[in-house]
């Protein structure tokens, strides 16, 4: 079932970034200076894109079986049209690298994992690496910024004119020593969440969990719900593919 689900999400997430390229276009083409080739390309590949996942929504649901040979060609496609989308489209972001990453993971698993238990497992590992490996690095960023340790980027981040909550940023200015409890549980938890995912169990369910409340909350207050999708989706299929 949570298999199924991560699909959804990485479908979900596949989807919504490439129909927020299409609104976006013709502002972003005119920032970037794209040719009219460079734009029509990426017109085009945000369609295939939106169409790919369209398949892997309708193949995951009416089958609703992560074995079967027609969902593992289903993300194959989208895993396909993913890497065309970092050659073609300019200006992808960190969501953006995550959404290839569980992409090609998933569809690797789907694929491999028929013709041997320790090709999906390896499969597994590669997402798995890579995911640790994005937490790890932005937890350690901020455990090097003083603003982080002590609180206050965190506070001034949700204070942000364009991506912001008002009246969150409010109370953690007003209130240093919860800010620094918040921001240090942020810290932590991304340090930390490599080891407590390989470990397995509750302690990767917990994890997992408390990973996806953190996108969500970003998503909720920060408006950058983008980033939920791939990372959520990601969580699921390592949590569920849980080697052991």
């Amino acid at each position: 079932m949570w298999i199924l689900v991560s699909y959804t999400l990485i479908a979900i997430g596949a989807a919504t970034s490439s129909i927020e390229e299409l609104v976006s276009h013709w502002r972003t083409r005119m920032v970037l200076a794209q040719t009219r080739a460079r734009s029509a390309l990426t017109i085009m590949t945000s369609l295939f894109l939106i169409a790919a996942s369209a398949v892997v929504l309708t193949v995951t649901w009416s089958m609703r079986d992560e074995e079967a040979p027609l969902m593992a060609d289903a993300l194959l496609i989208l895993a396909v049209v993913l890497l065309i989308r970092t050659v073609v489209v300019q200006g992808l972001d960190g969501s953006d690298r995550m959404l290839l990453c569980a992409g090609i993971g998933m569809a690797s698993w789907a694929n491999l994992q028929a013709d041997g238990s320790w090709l999906g497992t390896v499969a597994w590992f590669g997402l798995f690496i890579l995911l640790s490996l994005a937490y790890f690095d932005s937890g350690l960023s901020k455990a090097r910024h003083r603003g982080w340790r002590v609180g206050r980027q965190f506070s001034l981040t949700l204070n942000m004119k364009e991506f912001g909550n008002k009246f969150t940023a409010k109370i953690l200015l007003s209130h240093p020593r919860f800010a620094a409890l918040a921001s240090w549980g942020v810290i932590l938890l991304e340090l930390l969440a490599g080891p407590l995912l390989l470990i397995g169990g509750w302690a990767s369910v917990v994890t997992g969990t408390l990973l996806a409340m953190m996108h969500l909350s970003i998503a909720v207050l920060m408006g950058l719900g983008r980033f939920f999708y791939p990372f959520a989706g990601a969580l699921c299929f390592v949590i569920a593919v849980h080697p052991w």
